[in-house]
């Protein structure tokens, strides 16, 4: 499940993670979207639904566990359930399940979400907040740092 990093303004922000496992049948689901071969002929939708609900649940989780009131937060960011990734293929795409309109209806939170899609779009690799994260929450003027992606390592 996704690290959260929440901000109520004004505040600083805070930085905590939670994890939240999908129910046994999500994940099985899931596991088999990912085997999914082009062409996708299947229908995600319910999958799409499911993993929007799980990763509400998990927000209004985090959100307790925190202390943080739902009107607090600006916003969500939610890049999704990665099903499919190919930002190489001859006509580039990403597939994404984890439906943003179910995660804000449940939570009262805006949600952002397809960043992905919109970076491919834009001629880049799918993952347009990674390099400002670390550049964020890294960079030093004082040291050289290496940031290595384990998450792009295991796909």
């Amino acid at each position: 499940m996704p690290h959260w990093l929440i901000s109520p303004l004004p505040v600083q922000p805070s930085i905590g993670t939670h994890s939240h496992k999908y129910p046994g049948a999500l994940h099985q689901q899931s596991e088999a979207a990912l085997q999914l071969e082009p062409p996708l002929n299947t229908d995600l939708s319910a999958i799409d639904t499911a993993v929007g609900e799980t990763f509400a649940a998990a927000t209004d989780e985090r959100l307790l566990n925190a202390n943080v009131m739902a009107e607090d937060i600006i916003a969500i960011g939610s890049h999704g359930q990665t099903i499919r990734h190919e930002p190489q293929a001859p006509e580039p795409y990403s597939l994404q399940t984890g439906n943003p309109d179910i995660i804000a209806s449940h939570t009262g939170v805006d949600v952002i979400a397809d960043f992905r899609r919109a970076d491919i779009e834009a001629g880049g690799q799918g993952a347009p907040l990674v390099p400002a994260f670390h550049q964020a929450v890294f960079a030093s003027d004082s040291e050289d740092r290496v940031i290595l992606n384990t998450g792009g390592i295991a796909n």
